[in-house]
């Protein structure tokens, strides 16, 4: 009887098993950066849409009132505020749970544009739900925007949550200074720009100033297609720190979840930039959660400009103070320190943007 010989079957041996683990670990090596700079292309190409889509309303807004811009306190945020006897102050009845909208905060333009736009928010007067549900609207979601914040301050029912992914261009959305002094303590922060002073004496104005009679419309910023509305931003962020953020009706330029000056200012809460400066030594960059289109070595963010148009830009690029300041502001002191750690402007900033910028030989924005 003919029997048939079948081979068994070789096991891999060992060495065998190593090699093709090691040629995997070595395609894997390969193949991730790959991977990683195609989803951070993804994730900016989506961002850049979702600012297209909120120029667009923003458009819609200014006109439908007037040429206002969304998310000034003299414009979508005036009902929340009063001019009591030459001084700031909220109106009776606004509280962290009681804030009629749709601004749920001086500064709020997510809930103004939400409004022009008809998209279902909360039907509620207590803030909290409707701030709740801005973290989650994906029209207002950067898609590489995965931080958490920390509430540093705000009523008890609202906690830590997702950081909201944009801030808008707080210069644009300030009346001047409203009297003629090295200091502004009544409306400042709140309704007008930090510093007083007058043009016709630079001596009082501590740093820099928008043109007088500024008011916050379209048609007041300058070239729309040069000047940034809204951009990505990491409100509140420091150096040595983490995303954090307060929430109160009332919250000024410093504390406020949705604008900031930009990144052209030594106290920015958005965009520090101590770690490039060396001004001190913190852990890490705080950059990295604005900037959040890029690497460690080449940080980039995405902006949405006044004409609607969106664009990624470097840090560098978008710390130009041309594109976060109105149209005929005036700089004074750029490399004055504001305290011992702080600047006016970023030292990379002001001996790239305005060198030999004196009080004696102010910068006018074109």
């Amino acid at each position: 009887m003919y029997k048939s010989h079948v081979r068994p079957s070789r096991a891999f041996t060992l060495v065998e098993l190593i090699v093709v683990i090691g040629v995997i670990a070595i395609l894997i090596a390969i193949l991730l950066p790959t991977l990683g700079a195609a989803r951070r292309a993804a994730n900016s190409t989506a961002c850049l849409a979702n600012l297209r889509g909120i120029g667009q309303s923003l458009l819609i807004y200014t006109n439908d009132n007037n040429g206002y811009l969304p998310g000034s306190p003299s414009s979508s945020g005036r009902s929340l505020w009063s001019d009591t006897s030459g001084t700031f102050q909220m109106n009776p009845g606004i509280t962290s749970s009681n804030v009629p909208g749709p601004a749920i905060e001086l500064f709020d333009y997510i809930g103004p544009l939400c409004d022009t736009n008809n998209f279902a928010l909360p039907p509620t007067s207590d803030p909290i739900p409707r701030l709740k549900n801005y973290r989650e609207l994906p029209q207002f979601h950067c898609p590489a925007n995965d931080y958490l914040a920390t509430k540093i301050s705000g009523p008890a029912s609202l906690s830590d949550g997702p950081m909201l992914s944009y801030a808008t261009a707080t210069a644009f959305l300030l009346l001047p200074a409203k009297t003629a002094t090295t200091t502004n303590t009544t409306f400042a922060g709140y309704v007008t720009m930090p510093t007083g002073g007058s043009q016709t004496d630079p001596t009082k104005w501590n740093y820099w100033s928008t043109p007088p009679g500024y008011t916050p419309k379209l048609c007041r910023v300058g070239l729309a297609s040069s000047k940034i509305y809204l951009a990505d931003a990491a409100r509140r962020m420091r150096a040595n720190g983490s995303p954090q953020f307060v929430y109160a009706p009332g919250s000024d330029y410093t504390d406020t979840l949705f604008s900031d000056f930009g990144p052209f200012y030594g106290i920015t809460r958005s965009y520090d930039r101590s770690v490039p400066n060396n001004l001190n030594s913190p852990t890490s960059d705080p950059r990295e959660f604005a900037y959040r289109h890029g690497q460690r070595t080449n940080y980039k963010m995405n902006a949405l400009y006044f004409d609607g148009h969106a664009q990624t830009l470097t840090d560098m690029e978008s710390a130009d103070p041309n594109l976060w300041l109105p149209k005929g502001s005036t700089i004074y002191k750029p490399t004055q320190k504001l305290n011992a750690t702080d600047y006016v402007f970023w030292p990379d900033v002001a001996a790239k943007y305005l060198p030999n910028t004196t009080a004696a030989n102010p910068y006018v924005v074109p």
